[in-house]
């Protein structure tokens, strides 16, 4: 084995049981927001994942990202995956090119997302970074510090800046940015735009993805449009949890032709640049980032039901178990507050500790409708409309 694999086979281990203690802590204390919104996602864009998978794509997500900050702190790993993966095609690695023709590099957060960074930076090219407001504020040192690194163990001098990609003006900056031939690397998946994600008022276009309809910005084709540079498309993924190096893929590049329209082009490139991420969750669902916050693409209605309507007429079995529906609805806290989430619209209600605890009770299906009346005969009106409105049954 040698001192790459074994590095790396620890730091899996690591973070496996790491991951493993704060999932279980989550739970314990019901602060499981991210991973409600996580099974809701993935429940709407691939119904046909059984809702008991979901937990472990959540935990492996999460060790999938912890081992990728790992690594990336560490120019010695960061330099294997780049230098010594026998995955990685040579001609990817040639950007000889774009240094006299600068390109828009379109990647997502799935797999070895950073390394493509790191792809980058060892190359010499001068590329900006436009990230999301939080993301900026939370990670743009450390990103800076990893490009130093990569720089410096390579030697290579390119120039290198992070923007945060909700400013109003940051369209210009990086139109002119690629006119003085800087390149730049968009991550598609998590492009906010200006005014950020919930900024449903800004140039959209609703694109099929998987399951559902999700709006996208329109920015980065519009500005390849304008600036005659091509978008190239890089994606990065592990055959699994345990392969030692990432397989990162280069595709074929959406080039403007000013024979077509602008709306044809944008739609077409948005269109194929979702499309390839769509492909590969289908086979590596659990190395996407994307579960967590996909939702804040949808076009979400502010005013959606969280239960359903009453029904006059509804059976109840006083000796089975009842079972709260979980491919419908889940519960957690923030903090000491209470909430219940539909997970079909996305709905969010506050509800009473007291509600909160009953629908715990129900969700471990150790109790029959019967011995939940026996304990408390005050909370049969309650059961009743849980029952009548389908959350529980």
């Amino acid at each position: 084995m040698d001192n790459f694999t074994q590095l790396r086979t620890e730091n899996y281990n690591y973070i496996k049981n790491k991951v493993i203690n704060e999932v279980t802590l989550e739970k314990k204390e019901y602060q499981n927001k991210r991973f409600c919104f996580t099974s809701a996602n993935l429940r709407n864009f691939l119904p046909s994942l059984d809702i008991d998978q979901h937990e472990t794509i959540y935990q492996n997500i999460l060790i999938n990202r912890g081992m990728l900050l790992n690594e990336t702190k560490h120019i010695s790993m960061l330099d294997a995956l780049i230098s010594k993966n026998p995955n990685l095609d040579p001609h990817i690695c040639n950007f000889d090119e774009h240094k006299k023709n600068a390109k828009i590099f379109c990647t997502y957060h799935l797999g070895a997302y950073r390394t493509i960074i790191g792809l980058l930076a060892k190359s010499g090219l001068d590329f900006i970074l436009p990230i999301d407001t939080n993301t900026y504020n939370n990670q743009k040192d450390d990103i800076l510090a990893l490009v130093k690194s990569i720089q410096e163990n390579y030697q290579t001098q390119g120039y290198f800046q992070i923007v945060d990609a909700e400013k109003p003006d940051v369209g210009i900056l990086l139109a002119e940015s690629l006119r003085e031939n800087i390149n730049l690397i968009i991550y598609i998946d998590g492009n906010s735009g200006t005014g950020g994600v919930f900024n449903k008022k800004a140039d959209v276009q609703n694109v099929q993805f998987l399951n559902k309809n999700i709006l996208v910005r329109k920015g980065i084709a519009h500005l390849s449009y304008l600036t005659k540079k091509s978008i190239i498309p890089f994606i990065s993924h592990y055959e699994s949890h345990l392969a030692i190096y990432p397989i990162i893929e280069l595709f074929n590049a959406a080039i403007p032709d000013q024979k077509v329209d602008l709306q044809t082009y944008i739609t077409n490139t948005n269109n194929y640049l979702w499309g390839i991420l769509e492909d590969k969750l289908k086979k590596y669902t659990e190395q996407w980032e994307g579960w967590f916050y996909i939702h804040k693409y949808l076009e979400l209605n502010d005013k959606a039901n969280i239960f359903d309507k009453t029904n006059d007429q509804i059976t109840i079995n006083n000796d089975k178990k009842l079972c709260l529906d979980i491919l419908r609805y889940d519960i957690f806290k923030i903090s000491a507050d209470n909430y219940i989430l539909n997970k079909e619209n996305y709905a969010v209600g506050k509800i009473s500790t007291e509600l909160f605890e009953l629908l715990n009770k129900i969700k471990s299906n150790s109790f029959s409708y019967s011995d939940l009346i026996k304990f408390d005969k005050d909370i049969k009106l309650t059961l009743d409309e849980l029952i009548n409105r389908k959350v529980i049954f």
